[in-house]
C-alpha cells in the first residue's frame, strides 16, 4: 500500500532532477494544443448550426471538385449530417485530451514508484 498523501508527490516531483523525456513532452502540449483546438471547433460547430437554423446566415451547399472522375462524376456535395460531424470533433477532442492525460499519469506513476 502507498502512504503517500498528494502534497508529498507535488513535492517530491518539484524537488526530483528527473525530467521528461522530450518525446514526451511534446505529445503532450501537442495533445494538449489539438484538444483545446477541437474543443473550439465543436463549439464553432454548435454556434454556427444554431445562427444556420435560426435563420441568421444561409450558408448555400459546397461543391466539391474531385481530382478524378468517380462513377461518371467530377464533384459532390457533402452529405455528413452536422451531428454527426459535431460527434467526431467532440471525440477527438476528447482522445487527445485522454493521450495528454496518459503521458502525464504515466509521468507521475514513473516518478512515485521509482
Amino acid at each position: 500500500m502507498i502512504d503517500y498523501s498528494l502534497t508529498q508527490v507535488v513535492n517530491q516531483l518539484r524537488s526530483s532532477e528527473n525530467t521528461p523525456p522530450t518525446w514526451l513532452l511534446t505529445g503532450v502540449y501537442v495533445s494538449l494544443i489539438a484538444s483545446i483546438y477541437m474543443f473550439g471547433v465543436t463549439h464553432g460547430i454548435q454556434v454556427g448550426a444554431a445562427t444556420q437554423a435560426l435563420g441568421d446566415v444561409m450558408i448555400p451547399p459546397e461543391f466539391l471538385e474531385l481530382p478524378f472522375p468517380v462513377i461518371g462524376g467530377s464533384r459532390f456535395i457533402p452529405s455528413a449530417d452536422m451531428w454527426v460531424i459535431l460527434d467526431r470533433a467532440q471525440y477527438t477532442a476528447l482522445a487527445f485530451a485522454a493521450i495528454a492525460l496518459a503521458g502525464i499519469g504515466g509521468w507521475l506513476l514513473h516518478e512515485v514508484l521509482e
